[in-house]
């Protein structure tokens, strides 16, 4: 009888050690998942964009005027 007390006082114990340590783990995850987010978002913000030429036709007014010329070539309005 007094094993079984024991075992039952050690279960319990254990449980209310356990709860709140996975509360704390749950917590930081969420945490890290936000940082995570964030994170992505500013990497979004730094890659480039790629346009097809289609693209670059039409935002240059099929390249009607020109500004000038750089070291890689001419510079267009758009």
């Amino acid at each position: 009888c007094l094993a079984a007390v024991g075992s039952l006082l050690t279960a319990c114990l254990l449980f209310s050690l356990v709860d709140p340590f996975g509360f704390l783990v749950q917590g930081l995850l969420q945490k890290m998942d936000a940082c995570h987010s964030v994170h992505q978002q500013k990497l979004r913000s730094l890659t480039t964009t790629r346009y097809t030429y289609n693209d670059i036709i039409r935002m240059t007014s099929k390249f009607k005027c020109q500004l000038g010329q750089g070291g890689l070539g001419n510079v267009y309005k758009g």
